[in-house]
């Protein structure tokens, strides 16, 4: 599992939340596995020229954030964390991204 991307920023933004974060991201892969059913694509785009897949984390009662990430060669590379949880306006916040083509 590697991080990138937008999230160092999104620390600093919200340092409550960053141990919580990095803790979800480094269950990754079991949470891909018993939960695919929250796994979504970014439809109509691609990172890297790989799909691009993204889900929901819970923070607390008040605040949740959504991560992009991709598969590459076997590892999970997240690139974007935002706050904006609406699936639409997530993807439209990641398809302006630096390396993000339309498929």
């Amino acid at each position: 599992m590697r991080v990138e991307g937008n999230f160092e920023k999104f620390f600093s933004q919200y340092p409550k939340y960053e141990e919580k974060i990095r803790e979800n991201l480094a269950q990754a892969n079991e949470f891909i596995q018993t939960h695919p059913h929250k796994i979504k694509t970014v439809r109509g785009y691609k990172y890297l020229h790989k799909t691009i897949y993204e889900y929901k984390i819970p923070l607390d009662s008040h605040l949740d954030c959504r991560v992009a990430y991709v598969f590459v060669e076997g590892e999970i590379v997240f690139f974007y964390i935002s706050t904006n949880i609406l699936k639409v306006s997530f993807s439209k916040e990641v398809s302006k991204l630096s390396g993000v083509s339309r498929s």
